[in-house]
């Protein structure tokens, strides 16, 4: 069983969301950790970037992605996040946590998780 794993941690981008139309007047910060579940033991033998996923790039598409895009709910911005990991090919499962803050009165943040594996074919 691999128990590998990747971290994108406490990612913060502007992004248009929400279901009240005051939030859909302004980008708010969204907090996102990202945790790409992946084989890296070919990578920590070579030491070759292409023996990995890339997190650099992975951020990179996250942030076009998240700053373009215009959800009503978290959960389908998560989806959109995972459908977006499984486009590298050493990436096995996922795990996206969003937090909204400030959205709940006497509360921190708002926030989802969801976990995916890769279908199988």
């Amino acid at each position: 069983m691999m128990h590998d794993k990747i971290f994108i941690r406490d990612l913060v981008l502007p992004v248009i969301i929400g279901t009240n139309p005051d939030e859909l007047l302004a980008p708010q910060n969204l907090t996102f950790n990202i945790t790409l579940h992946c084989d890296l033991s070919r990578a920590g033998k070579s030491d070759h970037l292409q023996d990995t996923v890339d997190y650099f790039t992975f951020t990179e598409r996250v942030h076009a992605l998240v700053v373009a895009s215009r959800f009503a709910l978290l959960e389908a911005l998560a989806e959109a996040i995972q459908s977006l990991a499984f486009t590298f090919s050493g990436v096995n499962a996922v795990t996206v946590h969003i937090e909204k803050p400030a959205v709940l009165k006497n509360a921190r943040a708002a926030a989802i998780e969801i976990y995916r594996e890769r279908p199988h074919d």
